[in-house]
C-alpha cells in the first residue's frame, strides 16, 4: 500500500514551498520525503518546519 501527502503553498515572499511525502509498506516500511523550494530540491534534512507569516 503506498501513501502520499503532499503540500504546496502559494508564492509568498518571492518563494513556493513544495513537501512531498511517500510511505510504502509493501515488502516493508519506505518512507521518501522531498522538499523543494522554488522548484530546486532541498538537500533532505532530518527534520523541519515551516511557518507561514
Amino acid at each position: 500500500m503506498l501513501y502520499v501527502f503532499s503540500l504546496q503553498f502559494p508564492e509568498r515572499n518571492g518563494l513556493t514551498y513544495e513537501f512531498d511525502l511517500k510511505i510504502s509498506n509493501k515488502g516493508g516500511d519506505n518512507v521518501t520525503r522531498e522538499l523543494k523550494v522554488n522548484g530546486k530540491k532541498m538537500e533532505e534534512p532530518s527534520g523541519f518546519t515551516i511557518v507561514l507569516q
